[in-house]
């Protein structure tokens, strides 16, 4: 195994050690509700595990027993006390950890007549964990050993069972008829449960808890049985194999396979890249100017996404909103994962839905170029279960969080008809409006126009319930014509396609919509290349005059005249030197001519005489000149015929050439100029400035790059073509004989964890479901169970929402099943919760090098974190730390608080760097609860407890109640504190009668107080993703307990969430001379006006008479002060 992998490993298995410790949270199953009661049991009870007296119409249907109940504070002992726990270790356990209240060893289903299901055993991995870690230390805690004792145990409760058979046959004989678990054999249960884990409850606790689920009467009592424990003849011979599940933890199998894939070499990538953070080096800054290069670029048309969501044309992506599309759906075109950091109000939802619109429009390319919408499955594989071919899948999008409203709101929302612009589109409307057309109590109801879905986009699951509630309404749930209007009538899927055109040609009708859909992409590409031709225009001549455009061949061009001018030089002088040598033959010559008439008379010659000898040699010299002249003369006329005079004509074409060319360019750049100021016409406003600082300026950030209400409109008419396109595929391949009703019958078993088959059609069947319904949420906590039997890469694309809320493991099953995944959340919002203590988490930390200190700590860090380290594009932001945080690609326009919110959550969190998107800074006048401007309402007093101070716990709940007074409803705001005590506190004073008494009010009822305070009042975290005009913020604290309130001023964080849930008005409750010289508070107490309370009240007094007045002129002023 490689370090790399080592590390990877070390990582896994830190957090899957964690897990060991989680708690089951029993008091959330000990409330009494009307379809369940919970019956406490203690040790050495002789009582029958029964329920006597069911409610009214109802009967037993079966139970849920846990077993070996004990308190979770046990935890605290597993790591002995450190002397360096500081005061802040101590308040984050106080507000985090989840170490009080009762939690158990396990559970054990048991059917109406009380017999056990030992096939639905649940063992808590938390006494196992405490048990093995007092014998052997907490480093021998691994999943190797946790599996060996989980294989023992169920041997064990392999033998328990076969005994407790034995006795009763003993007994009763071969027909045993009362199966019943006895109330000794629970004791024997825990004390079985006991030995196994090394741990002992006290038998101060109670022993059990009963949890007993009744159902109507009119189902029969086979109905009733338990699904496992019911038998065919076949069966009753075949001994079912017990394998224990988990009952404390939702993660802990899914990182045990992960840890299985690192073993075995097999690391996912997306996986692989959420566990390796890169390094400084390999990340580019988008705050620097090299980043703002890379945002520019990342920005051209071509990499813009085809498919739009159909919003209103008018409204544009934000820069950097656009930015993170293009750059996560290019980074992405494989594999792996990319952040997105998106602080309150910033668009992350917007930014999700085209990224949606995106794959939907690619997928429908695939169909668009099949012959017929058959090949859209594989030739050559039997069964009755059709596989697509590989170009169809890969676009699977699963959304998930840990926050269940979250991953919800986004499902939910996106079917809704006020979630698009228009009414042109619809997609399987029927289908969807058959499963909304229900209230909670299964009623059929009326929708509003914004709550009337316009398709089946997307699809809330999860929880098994949410899965089975999808299959009735879309498969079963059949609406009476005579019940509903035909044109709006919910239809099922089988309905819908009997129903839809019964007479139409579906081939035709599909070749139709694929024809389309070319013809929508068409228009598309065509502008988007248009926009490309100009941006690439604009690129290649910016900067550039004629002169500057022309400069490399003005400078051959004068290159190749000096040439002309050296080769028409060398032959004007070779030539001038030809003439000379030509004068010098002739002149010689004539020399010899004359010398010749010179010679000596004959007989001198003939006798040699000296005259003759001299003349002799006259003639020789002269003939030798001749001849070398002669020579000369000759080699530079071929030197002048074969080299200098092709030279001068070699070099005057050269010059002809270049000369060419030079006009060329300025032909081309004429050109271009003439096509750039056309194109300037059309799309110069929305291409990026030359000037990077440019793109600071709020108005670049708000309105991006290349948005036109023509292109977006052709965009969004191209993904309606898309689901168009869809909708015709599945309406032709429904049919019978058509391929895909078979997929469609076995999606029931598989959403409802029936199908019994392999992982490849498994995994086929989500596939086809995917074809149907393109989204699908999920939290973090069901994907195990509801992806169960399909492996790595099985999902297209993944996108968790509100990831900085999420602990990093609660990530790793969904990021190992998924091919690509996208991050969405701001880890300058409230931190995850994790409910262990500090020094459990340091002492497992530090058993290995890759996870000492906190980088991979769930109590510090989120899967936003995790996720942000490995993205290349990011930024770097002061937190409050000594260095500042990575964070992945930000979103910067903010489109939800007005001031003084905006202005101190960006100055506190965001260093400045976010960009107002609102129409006005300002509130102008709206409805109650109005009580005037944001302000702090200045108000020290004593703690009473640890940070709670009964002055602004009494002064909040008299604000509550006397509004309560005068409008006969609770006020629409939230109540935030950074401590559970405030909260808790609160909630205990609205629910006193003094608090209703002192003013004479009469008492709402309990359920509405407790209904109120439990959805309006809370920590931060009760609020994290949520929004309303008005909060209060109560903070506590005193000089005594200082500590604690520089704890909640350590990071920006609950402030800022605090503040960011606020849209138009913020009240601050507390000491300012205290809290207003802390971190990130000093900007509140700079910005915010401060008031007395009764000053406070007596303006909210004035403001509730004016607003009375001007709604009621005529009517005189009833409304009772506040006090």
């Amino acid at each position: 195994m490689t370090n790399s992998d080592q590390h990877l490993l070390d990582k896994l298995n830190f957090w899957h050690k964690l897990e060991f410790f989680i708690p089951f949270d029993l008091k959330s199953r000990a409330r009494n509700q009307d379809n369940y009661k919970k019956l406490w049991r203690s040790y050495q009870d002789t009582s029958p595990l029964r329920f006597a007296h069911p409610p009214k119409g109802m009967e037993v249907a079966c139970y849920t027993l846990f077993l070996g109940v004990f308190d979770k504070s046990e935890i605290k002992n597993v790591v002995p006390q450190q002397n360096n726990h500081s005061e802040d270790d101590e308040l984050d356990d106080e507000q985090g950890a989840d170490v009080e209240g009762e939690t158990c060893m396990a559970s054990i289903e048991l059917t109406s007549d009380r017999a056990p299901v030992f096939e639905d055993f649940q063992i808590s991995t938390l006494p196992w964990a405490i048990g093995q870690s007092r014998a052997t230390g907490i480093s021998s805690l691994s999943s190797e050993a946790f599996n060996l004792a989980r294989s023992r145990l169920e041997k064990e409760l392999r033998n328990f069972s076969a005994k407790r058979l034995d006795k009763r046959q003993e007994i009763d004989g071969e027909d045993v008829s009362d199966l019943s678990l006895s109330p000794d054999e629970v004791d024997d249960l825990i004390d079985l449960l006991s030995d196994w884990s090394g741990f002992r409850p006290s038998t101060d606790q109670h022993a059990a808890l009963l949890e007993v689920r009744f159902q109507k009467k009119k189902f029969s009592k086979k109905a009733d049985q338990s699904d496992k424990s019911e038998a065919t003849d076949e069966d009753e011979d075949v001994e079912t194999p017990i394998e224990i599940g988990i009952l404390n933890s939702f993660y802990i199998e899914d990182i045990e396979s992960a840890i299985k894939l690192v073993q075995a070499g097999d690391t996912p990538i997306a996986l692989r890249q959420y566990l390796s953070p890169l390094l400084n080096e390999e990340r580019i800054d988008l705050y620097s100017d090299a980043g703002q290069k890379q945002i520019i670029e990342a920005l051209c048309p071509r990499q813009m996404n085809a498919g739009r969501w159909p919003t209103n044309p008018v409204h544009a992506m934000s820069l950097m909103q656009q930015f993170a599309i293009n750059t996560g759906l290019n980074q992405l075109r494989d594999e792996g994962i990319f952040s997105v950091n998106g602080p309150p109000g910033t668009g992350k939802t917007t930014l999700l839905r085209d990224i949606i619109a995106e794959n939907i429009t690619q997928r429908a390319a695939v169909l668009a170029s099949l012959d017929k919408p058959e090949n859209a499955f594989q030739t050559g594989k039997r069964g009755k279960i059709k596989h697509l071919i590989p170009e169809l899948t890969g676009f699977e999008m699963v959304v998930t969080s840990s926050n269940n409203a979250a991953v919800e709101n986004i499902s939910r929302d996106l079917p809704k008809g006020e979630a698009i612009w228009g009414h042109d589109l619809q997609y399987l409307q029927p289908v969807a409006h058959n499963i909304v057309a229900r209230d909670k109590n299964g009623k059929r109801r009326e929708l509003s126009d914004d709550e009337y879905p316009w398709g089946l986009i997307a699809a809330t699951m999860g929880r098994k319930s949410n899965r089975s509630q999808f299959v009735n309404k879309v498969f079963f749930d059949k609406v009476l014509k005579s019940a509903w209007p035909d044109d709006k009538r919910p239809l099922t899927l089988w309905e819908w396609r009997s129903e839809t055109a019964p007479d139409l040609d579906k081939q035709q009708n599909f070749w139709q919509a694929s024809a389309a859909f070319k013809a929508a992409q068409a228009k598309v590409n065509a502008t988007i290349s248009e926009m490309q031709a100009f941006h690439e225009l604009n690129v290649l001549i910016s900067g550039h005059t004629e002169e500057s455009w022309c400069t490399s061949v003005q400078q051959l061009t004068d290159k190749r005249h000096l040439s002309v001018v050296d080769a028409e030089s060398q032959l004007e002088t070779a030539t001038q030197e030809h003439q000379k040598l030509r004068s010098e033959i002739d002149d010689l010559v004539v020399e010899g001519q004359l010398i010749e008439k010179a010679a000596p008379i004959w007989w001198k010659r003939l006798l040699i005489t000296q005259e003759a000898r001299a003349h002799k040699e006259r003639q020789s010299q002269n003939a030798e000149a001749q001849i070398e002249l002669r020579r000369k003369t000759k080699q530079l006329s071929s030197h002048i015929k074969e080299t200098l005079s092709p030279s001068v004509d070699l070099a005057a074409t050269a010059l002809k050439g270049a000369m060419n060319r030079l006009k060329e360019a300025r032909n081309d750049w004429r050109s271009k100029i003439d096509i750039h100021s056309k194109l300037e016409e059309q799309f110069g406003a929305i291409s990026p400035s030359r000037n990077l600082s440019d793109l600071e300026e709020d108005k670049v950030q708000i309105r991006g790059f290349w948005h036109t209400q023509n292109l977006a409109v052709l965009r969004s008419d191209l993904f309606k073509a898309a689901l168009r396109l869809h909708e015709a595929w599945l309406l032709t391949v429904s049919q019978t004989g058509g391929g895909f009703g078979g997929n469609l019958g076995e999606l029931n078993n598989l959403l409802t964890n029936k199908h019994d088959d392999s992982p490849e059609n498994c995994l086929a069947l989500w596939q086809s479901l995917f074809m149907v319904v393109p989204v699908i949420s999920s939290t973090f906590a069901s994907i195990v169970r509801q992806f169960n039997g399909i492996g790595t890469n099985s999902i297209g694309w993944l996108f968790i929402d509100e990831a900085g809320q999420a602990v990093p493991q609660a990530a790793v099953g969904a990021l190992f099943r998924a091919r690509r995944a996208i991050v969405i959340g701001d880890p300058l919002q409230i931190e995850p919760v994790f409910t262990l203590p500090k020094k459990l988490i340091s002492a497992l930390a530090n058993t290995s090098p890759a996870t000492v200190g906190s980088d991979y700590s769930p109590h510090m860090v989120s899967a936003q974190v995790l996720a942000d380290r490995a993205n290349r594009f990011g930024a770097y932001i002061s937190t409050g730390d000594d260095e500042p945080t990575w964070i992945g690609s930000p979103l910067r326009v903010h489109r939800r608080c007005i001031d003084p919110m905006f202005s101190i959550a960006n100055k506190i969190a965001y260093e400045d760097q976010m960009v107002f998107g609102m129409p006005s800074r300002s509130s102008e006048p709206d409805q109650a609860p109005f009580w005037g401007g944001s302000c702090w309402i200045d108000l020290p007093g004593t703690v009473l407890g640890s940070q709670a101070v009964p002055a602004q716990i009494d002064f909040v709940a008299h604000l509550i109640a006397d509004y309560y007074h005068q409008f006969e409803k609770f006020p629409e705001i939230y109540v935030i504190s950074p401590f559970k005590e405030v909260e808790e506190r609160l909630a205990d004073k609205l629910h006193s009668p003094g608090i209703w008494s002192d003013s004479g009010l009469v008492k709402p009822k309990r359920g509405a107080i407790a209904d109120w305070t439990s959805k309006r009042v809370g920590t931060v975290h009760t609020f994290q993703g949520k929004e309303e005009d008005t909060v209060i913020m109560i903070l506590g604290a005193d000089e005594k307990r200082e500590g604690a309130a520089r704890w909640a001023a350590s990071k920006p964080n609950i402030f800022n969430v605090a503040l960011t849930r606020a849209k138009r008005r913020f009240y601050l409750v507390g000491d300012r001379a205290l809290w207003g010289n802390l971190p990130f508070f000093q900007e509140a107490a700079r910005t915010l006006p401060t008031k007395d309370p009764q000053d406070f009240l007596n303006s909210a007094n004035r403001e509730w008479e004016r607003q009375e007045e001007a709604s009621s002129p005529a009517l005189a002023v009833t409304s009772s002060k506040i006090c």
